[in-house]
C-alpha cells in the first residue's frame, strides 16, 4: 500500500480497486485472480484480494490492525507498533513494508504476522517505534475478569426498559467449537438470588440482536433486558455456560508439532486476533479449535484464557 500512495497527499489512503490492481500486476505471475474461460477445471482463487484484505474466514490484514477500513471502499495503513509481551518476540504490525524496518532489525514473518527477532523493548523504542501491551492490542485492557462481576454491571449499563420478549426469540442452550447452541427454549440460569438468560431475536428487515433477561428469584419476578453487542456475545455465552455447570476447556500440550491448545469453543475476537498475530497456525481437528504456537506464545496466550470463565487444563 506504501508504494500507491503520494507521499504530499494530507491523509494516505487508497480504494481498494487501485489497491487490488496493483496486487494483480504483482502477483498474477504466480496467483490466478480470476477463472480461467479456456480451462474451468483450473483452480483458481478470485476472492483471495478480498480475503487477504479483509474477509474472509483466515486472519486478514484488517484484522491484524496492518490497514484500516474507511468508507466507500478506502483503506489507509495502520500504525506502526511493536506488540510486546514477556517471553516471545515482540508482534511487528504495521501498514509500512517489511523492507521499511530490515535495516535495523532482523523481521521473522510467521503466518499473516511479523516478528522481531533478538532485540528488545528499548531499542524499538529507541527506533521510533511505540510499543503496546498485548491487553491493548486486543482491547480488552480495562477488563481483569470476565465473571459474574461483569456480568452484572454489563447488565447495569446496557439496561434497556422498552424491551418487550417476543414469541419467536431462541434461547441460548450452550457454546461449542462448531458455534453458539440456540433452542426454542429458554434457559435460565440461576445466580445469588437472580435468574440470567440469552434469547437470539431474528427481527425482520434487520440483523439478528441479543438480549441477556435478568429476573429475580421470587414469584411472580418481573423481568428486565439487556441488549448484547455482537462483540459482547461469547463472553456473555462463556459467563452463562460457566454459572450453568458447562464450562468449557482450554487444552494445551507439547508435540512435536510445537505447543498446541485445543478449546471446545469459539474464543472472543480478542484471543483470535492474538492467535493470529502470535503466528500461529490453525488446524481444527477432532471436535476442537486447535492451534500450533511456539513455545515461546504459551505465557501470553495463557494470560488471554485466563481471563476467561473456562477451565484451562496444562499439559505441557
Amino acid at each position: 500500500m506504501a508504494d500507491i500512495i503520494d507521499e504530499d497527499e494530507g491523509w494516505p489512503e487508497v480504494h481498494n480497486l487501485r489497491l487490488r490492481n496493483w496486487v494483480i500486476r504483482k502477483l498474477q505471475t504466480v496467483i490466478d485472480f480470476e477463472r480461467d474461460a479456456d480451462d474451468p477445471a483450473r483452480e483458481t482463487d478470485k476472492d483471495l484480494f478480498r480475503r487477504v484484505l479483509t474477509e474472509g474466514p483466515e486472519p486478514s490484514l484488517e484484522f491484524l490492525g496492518e490497514l484500516i477500513e474507511l468508507d466507500e471502499g478506502y483503506y489507509s495503513p495502520g500504525p506502526t507498533r511493536a506488540v510486546m509481551s514477556s517471553q516471545s518476540s515482540p508482534v511487528l504490525v504495521s501498514g509500512l513494508p517489511t523492507r521499511s524496518f530490515t535495516d535495523d532489525f532482523t523481521i521473522e514473518i510467521r503466518g499473516t504476522s511479523r516478528h522481531f527477532v533478538d532485540t528488545s523493548q528499548s531499542s524499538i523504542e529507541a527506533a521510533g517505534i511505540a510499543t503496546q501491551s498485548i491487553e491493548s492490542y486486543v482491547d480488552i485492557e480495562d477488563t481483569q475478569s470476565f465473571d459474574l462481576d461483569w456480568l452484572e454491571s454489563f447488565f447495569d449499563g446496557q439496561f434497556d426498559e422498552t424491551v418487550q420478549p417476543e414469541h419467536h426469540w431462541n434461547g441460548f442452550d450452550r457454546s461449542a467449537s462448531y458455534g453458539l447452541q440456540w433452542s426454542d427454549e429458554e434457559q435460565d440460569v440461576r445466580t445469588f438470588g437472580m435468574f440470567y438468560a440469552l434469547f437470539q431475536d431474528f427481527g425482520e428487515n434487520r440483523g439478528t440482536r441479543y438480549w441477556l433477561r435478568r429476573k429475580p428469584v421470587e414469584e411472580n419476578p418481573t423481568s428486565e433486558f439487556a441488549e448484547v453487542p455482537r462483540r459482547m456475545l461469547k463472553y456473555v455465552c462463556l459467563i452463562l455456560d460457566d454459572l450453568g455447570g458447562n464450562t468449557r476447556e482450554v487444552i494445551f500440550e507439547q508435540t512435536d508439532e510445537g505447543l498446541i491448545v485445543k478449546a471446545d469453543f469459539q474464543p472472543p475476537r480478542p484471543v483470535f486476533r492474538w492467535m493470529a498475530a502470535s503466528g500461529g497456525l490453525y488446524d481444527p481437528v477432532g471436535g476442537y479449535l486447535r492451534w500450533i504456537l511456539t513455545p515461546d506464545d504459551k505465557a501470553a496466550t495463557k494470560q488471554l484464557f485466563d481471563k476467561l470463565p473456562v477451565t484451562i487444563t496444562d499439559n505441557t
